[in-house]
């Protein structure tokens, strides 16, 4: 018996691969599982729970819960009617699996909508591991379709909708479907269409991946929606809506918008890279919790509000995009516990009111971590601004924010930069190697609020505006000074080093500095729209600017030592008037003991300004050091004139040979004995 087993066991081998050569397409048939499990069968039209039949498809089940109808098998070919497969008007359960749907095409009502399957006031179906394409949609539930589950179909490559939920379709489910090559949306919830889960769902290729309008309490969850024009879309009323744990990434436009008066969504642990617009985008929608979500290099945006109010941003990641935040026309919103990193501003603030920016992280943006621009009232606490660009805190034509206990360090010019802008308050900032800077009108200088408790490197900031100066007495230890409006008065014996401006003076006048020592920062002395200001026995060394001069007429630079800044010793950019002698200029703008006529220490940009007084210059150290024949006459005066750079055409007719002709200056071998000593003293500040 087990011979003639394993004989025919040869011989039925034998046949197979004989049949085989002669016809392997039998095989490949039987492989494919399409082919193997569809059979074809005619439109489909059940319209009550007595059109459950095996004319109608029916192959089992009774209709109940535990034993439903079963339609599976079928390819349905629609051959251009309103569907393949009708459904209508049914409570019986029911399940369609396993059916491949095609040639479908709009016929002008609900009840032909050239659908692949349509479901009309339908409760208790399952519609799933079906092929639905090549149709005007691909799975279409219409008005009050209740508690049905739409799951692992394929509805790609129809022309409109794959999946569309239409006039109040309530408690359905909608999971684990791939959707691709659709002209308008993947899925599209219409009209009143509520508590709906969409979950792990596939959608790309389309216009949108999901589309809700006018529908709130759904849940869109886990899905993919990826490579469409937008990933999920809310428009017009969509309320209490929870958005969560989606992937909305390398949309042509936004990952997830929301327009037009959608309210109370949850939208949280999204992934929003690399989208071509927005990671998010709200329009005209209020009261939204954005959350913990992840919109990274996108190329407009991570987050923008427009026009929209009332809204949380709170523990987003949003780096790697032009702005991490952006808000315009935006109000009342609370932008807390965010990383706004790495983009080129971190948050934009437009036209924007009575916002809260708190918390956040802002670090290494290629220009400004917080700018805002024509913003009033909002209040910007408790946020670490470090190595931006440019500035912490930028503000703009923008009045009455509150700047409170924010951390700037290592900002590439300012901490806080304040430009046209009036009535901000400024206290508890803590600022190390950048500090508070004021740019514009009278206004920007004499109308803040700025605290001694901001603090620079540890030291105070002292404010005075529209004050007389003549009481005043600093510590010889100081952050940073401003005065905006003042008069009358000295500041001396001062020590200040490693911020923006050391000493920031607008729109003041009649004011003396005296052996005042600034160092290490970006600019030594700043004055704008001064006049009469007598700089007297100052040090400004080390500084990327020593001394600048902007629209200011009538002041005195005298016997100041000025060494080793980076770029011009000092600097007029406008103003008139001004006299500069008996000052000490060494190794500015990379000057160094010999002449080079491309390393001038000093420039001159508005007009009428004398660069000596009485036959007497200044000390150029280079110009003094260029060789031992440029005084002849031995009277201390170098033969030839030092130019001073800039439009002015300047010169300093008697530049000095040597300091001793400064009856009252420091000898040179004392002056860089002393700046040696600053310059251990500065050390030792740091270190504090």
């Amino acid at each position: 018996m087990r011979r003639i087993a394993f004989l025919c066991i040869i011989l039925f081998l034998f046949l197979a691969l004989v049949i085989y050569s002669v016809s392997p397409e039998i095989f490949s048939e039987t492989r494919d599982e399409n082919l193997r499990t569809y059979f074809p069968h005619p439109v489909i039209r059940i319209n009550s729970d007595a059109d459950f039949t095996a004319d109608n498809g029916v192959v089992e089940g009774s209709g109940t819960a535990s034993d439903p109808y079963i339609i599976e098998n079928w390819e349905i070919d629609a051959q251009g009617e309103g569907a393949a497969l009708y459904i209508g008007n049914t409570t019986a359960y029911f399940i369609v699996r396993n059916c491949y749907m095609h040639g479908a095409r709009w016929q002008g009502s609900f009840y032909f909508a050239g659908a692949g399957i349509i479901l009309y006031n339908v409760k208790n179906g399952v519609l799933s591991g079906n092929l639905c394409t090549d149709n005007h949609e691909g799975i279409y539930l219409c008005y009050q379709c209740n508690n049905n589950v739409i799951e692992n179909n394929d509805c790609s490559s129809n022309t409109y909708e794959g999946i569309h939920l239409y006039s109040a379709c309530n408690n359905n489910i909608i999971r684990g479907n791939t959707i691709s090559n659709i002209y308008y949306d993947g899925i599209f919830l219409d009209s009143s269409s509520n508590y709906n889960t969409i979950e792990n769902n596939s959608v790309s290729g389309c216009y949108n991946g999901i589309y809700l309008h006018a529908c709130s309490y759904n849940k869109i969850k886990y899905n993919t929606f990826t490579n469409n024009y937008e990933g999920i879309s809310l428009n017009n009323t969509c309320n209490a809506n929870q958005i969560t744990n989606n992937d909305c990434s390398a949309n042509t436009y936004d990952g997830i918008y929301l327009y037009d008066s959608c309210s109370s969504n949850i939208i949280e642990n999204n992934t929003c890279r690399n989208n071509q617009y927005e990671g998010i985008f709200l329009q005209y929608c209020n009261n939204n919790r954005i959350a913990n979500n992840v919109c990274t290099g996108n190329k407009y945006d991570g987050i923008y509000l427009e026009s929209s109010s009332g809204n949380i941003v709170e523990g987003n990641n949003c780096s790697h995009s032009m702005e991490g935040i952006c808000l315009h026309n935006a109000d009342n919103n609370q932008i807390i516990r965010n990383d706004l990193s790495s983009n080129g501003n971190g948050t934009m603030v437009i036209d924007s009111s009575n916002n809260t920016i708190n918390g956040n992280m802002v670090i290494n943006n290629t220009y400004e971590g917080i700018f805002l621009d024509s913003s009033n009232t909002n209040t910007i606490s408790a946020n670490i601004l470090k190595s931006n660009g440019y500035d912490g805190i930028f503000l703009l034509n923008s009045n009455g924010n509150v700047i409170k206990g924010n951390n700037c360090s290592y900002n590439g010019f300012s901490a806080i930069y304040i430009q046209e802008s009036k009535n901000n308050k400024l206290f508890d900032n803590e600022m190390w190697y950048c500090s508070i800077m004021l740019d514009g009108d009278i206004n920007a200088f004499n109308s803040q609020n700025i605290s001694t408790n901001n603090t620079v490197c540890g030291y105070p900031v002292y404010y005075y505006k529209n004050t007389n100066l003549s009481n005043i007495s600093l510590p010889e230890d100081v952050g940073e000074i401003i005065l905006g409006n003042a008069s009358s008065g000295i500041i001396e014996n001062t020590y200040i080093s490693d911020g923006t401006v050391g000493i920031l003076i607008g729109y003041s006048s009649n004011i003396t500095l005296y052996n005042c020592t600034v160092a290490y920062c970006l600019y030594g002395i700043f004055i704008q729209n001064s006049n009469a200001l007598l700089v007297d026995y100052c040090v400004c060394g080390y500084n990327a600017m020593g001394i600048y001069l902007s629209n200011s007429s009538g002041c005195v630079f005298r016997y100041n030592l000025i060494i080793n800044n980076t770029a011009y010793g000092l600097y007029i950019e406008s103003g008139s008037h001004n006299i500069i002698y008996y000052n000490e200029f060494y190794y500015n703008n990379g000057s160094g003991d010999s002449y080079d006529p491309s390393k001038i220490q000093a420039y001159d940009g508005g007009s009428d300004n004398l660069w000596n007084l009485s036959g007497y210059g200044n000390y150029w150290h280079d110009w003094a050091m260029n060789n031992d024949t440029n005084d002849l006459n031995n009277d201390g005066i170098v033969d030839f004139p030092y130019r001073i750079d800039g439009p002015a055409g300047a010169r300093d007719y008697y530049p000095l040979k040597t300091t001793d002709v400064i009856s009252e200056g420091p000898h040179p071998i004392i002056a860089f004995v002393a700046f040696a000593l600053i310059a251990i003293f500065f050390t030792a500040r740091k270190t504090k």
